[in-house]
């Protein structure tokens, strides 16, 4: 018996997030911004797996609910402070250290794969 897949669209600020029900660990990201410059560029696809624990340094995705958008960036934990920092120096470190602010944030997932298409 053959499985069908039937994808679903879920269109959220910035991002267009394309998830699969036979696999709904992992989500796939067209990438519309320019925040990890030059490790990820506009137009990349990611593959994110949303179960997938992190780790200092890794690219991961939040919802910002507070400005109601999807960021991408690299997460560290240092003396007790969350801090999301861009590989693009035109972008400021968003750091919090209080629950309060960390609790603005909605994990999404772990970048497991950058795909970018080369242009001739």
């Amino acid at each position: 018996m053959m499985m069908q897949e039937t994808t679903k669209t879920i269109d959220l600020p910035k991002m267009r997030v394309t998830e699969s029900d036979k696999l709904r660990e992992w989500l796939v990201c067209s990438v519309e911004t320019d925040e990890m410059f030059p490790t990820v560029q506009n137009g990349d696809e990611l593959n994110v797996n949303t179960r997938k624990d992190f780790k200092n340094g890794d690219i991961v995705l939040f919802y910002d609910e507070k400005n109601e958008k999807v960021i991408i960036r690299r997460i560290y934990y240092l003396n007790g402070c969350v801090a999301f920092t861009s590989d693009n120096g035109r972008y400021e470190p968003i750091i919090c250290n209080s629950e309060q602010k960390l609790n603005e944030f909605f994990y999404i997932g772990k970048v497991m794969n950058i795909g970018r298409y080369i242009k001739k």
